[in-house]
């Protein structure tokens, strides 16, 4: 199975999406916009991820969308 991971990134918070080669959803969280917390989040999928895109954002910090 193959990840694939959407991050909308804000000032303070990192809204991340992962689904799998299905699409079915894996994770929906925010982090911080820092590269360990990004890391820390991603670290269970990291092994198989496949392609992530990122997206800069104007919304309140922690909205998430639909991947």
């Amino acid at each position: 199975m193959e990840f694939f991971c959407g991050l909308d990134v804000a000032m303070d918070e990192t809204a991340v999406c992962v689904v799998d080669d299905r699409g079915a959803v894996h994770l929906q969280a925010t982090a911080l916009t820092d590269p360990d917390a990004l890391l820390a989040v991603l670290k269970p999928f990291l092994r198989r991820l496949r392609r992530s895109a990122t997206r800069p954002v104007r919304c309140r910090p922690g909205c998430i969308r639909n991947c």
